[in-house]
């Protein structure tokens, strides 16, 4: 899963590629423009209700996948452990 500020820079991104600035989101949402902001600079800790009505007026959703693990590789793991 992205981290809030990796989700927000998607987000702010999207909505400037849609032509829209944070005061019309903020007037077709009902939201207050600080907590767009906040969203957008990944800070925002309120509601999932609040964050989804940012999401749908940006056209987008939520899904939740489960957590994708990396693990090294064999020939890394060697440098994992290096002596100092």
């Amino acid at each position: 899963m992205a981290g809030r500020k990796a989700i927000g820079k998607q987000l702010s991104k999207a909505r400037k590629e849609k032509g829209f600035t944070q005061s019309q989101i903020s007037e077709s949402s009902g939201l207050d423009q600080a907590i767009i902001s906040k969203i957008e600079n990944g800070r925002f800790n309120g509601s999932l209700r609040i964050f989804e009505d940012y999401l749908d007026a940006l056209d987008f959703e939520l899904d939740i996948s489960p957590k994708k693990r990396v693990l090294p590789r064999f020939d890394e793991i060697e440098g994992l452990y290096g002596e100092d």
